[in-house]
């Protein structure tokens, strides 16, 4: 119950990926639910940040901090915690991969909850199973393509199509009599029907079934990737989302990191609302808009930020009373 009030505080809001000190408090200003710092990663392989990065987000910031680390690797999360994480993000694949890390993290042995990284409903079923307190969509798969947030929404679609479909299958079988010899081939034909729908995930089957049962995915469930401005946003939270995660582009090459920032948090709330979510829109720098070329990780530095963050703070207008937070 702890873990999932935890969770349920991020919930229509916005979780910002951060690089350093400075980023997480322009983001906590903004408005952010939770910050996640991010590590640079040279290779293919995505490593748990570095933990003295984290100690000191954690110390600089009064929201919650999320420790990423790598699916299955129950080590870097109890160093994550030690760090002062307050949730764990279990979602980082190995390499270029493209068939998921069978070994998951017993989420039971963590002191917090935990995020799982879902590509569709047998990984939803993994994530009940294992533990885990909220779920993560990604455009971004196990080999490595990039994505977008009309990709999130087409995987989180995706899963729903298949509950669906296996909720038909299992509404189908309870209402044949087994004990009617006429009804044998039937209840095979269906059987092998939801093995076709379980395949690879048969540890998973019964989570599966509960899920079919419930209809309805039974955690919360957050976007992540390539969310990236207030228009994504808003997309994201007019599918049905719970939150969302915005990556660590916000703080790069943009005219104020603050107001961008802000506007993607007042995004939630003006997810319907396409006059405010115009006026949230503008003047929030090159990125904002597809100008800012191919993606590129700057280095981070300690107190690394755009100048700008912190003289920039003109109100932005719109339908409502939305102001950057003083």
């Amino acid at each position: 119950k702890l873990k999932a009030a935890i969770i349920n505080k991020l919930k229509k809001g916005v979780i910002f990926e951060v690089g350093n000190e400075e980023h997480a408090l322009i983001a906590q200003r903004a408005g952010a639910r939770a910050v996640v710092p991010v590590a640079d990663s040279g290779d293919s392989v995505k490593r748990m940040p570095d933990p003295k990065t984290v100690k000191a987000i954690f110390d600089a910031v009064a929201i919650p901090t999320i420790g990423r680390v790598r699916v299955g690797h129950i080590i870097e999360a109890q160093i994550m915690e030690k760090a002062g994480a307050d949730i764990i993000d279990e979602s980082e694949m190995y390499g270029k991969d493209v068939k998921r890390v069978k070994l998951c993290i017993d989420k039971s042995k963590l002191y917090g909850p935990c995020f799982f990284t879902a590509f569709n409903l047998g990984e939803v079923a993994k994530a009940i199973r294992t533990g885990a307190s909220a779920i993560r969509i990604t455009a971004e798969d196990p080999n490595g393509s990039n994505g977008n947030a009309v990709q999130i929404v087409q995987i989180r679609n995706q899963i729903i199509k298949q509950l669906k479909k296996l909720q038909d299958l299992v509404e189908k079988k309870s209402k044949l009599n087994p004990a009617d010899p006429a009804n044998k081939n039937k209840i095979k034909e269906v059987d092998y029907d939801i093995g076709e729908i379980v395949g690879d995930y048969k540890k998973e089957k019964d989570f599966m079934i509960k899920l079919a049962v419930a209809g309805k995915i039974t955690l919360p469930v957050f976007a992540s990737n390539f969310v990236a401005t207030p228009a994504d946003v808003a997309l994201i939270m007019q599918h049905g989302f719970d939150g969302v995660f915005v990556t660590e582009e916000v703080f790069e090459n943009h005219m104020s990191s603050l107001r961008y920032a802000n506007a993607l948090v007042h995004a939630v709330a003006k997810y319907d609302d396409p006059v405010a979510l115009a006026q949230i829109s503008e003047d929030l720098g090159r990125n904002a808009y597809g100008g800012g070329g191919k993606r590129k990780r700057r280095k981070r530095r300690a107190g690394g930020g755009d100048k700008s963050d912190k003289a920039e703070t003109k109100p932005i207008q719109a339908s409502g009373p939305i102001t950057i937070l003083d």
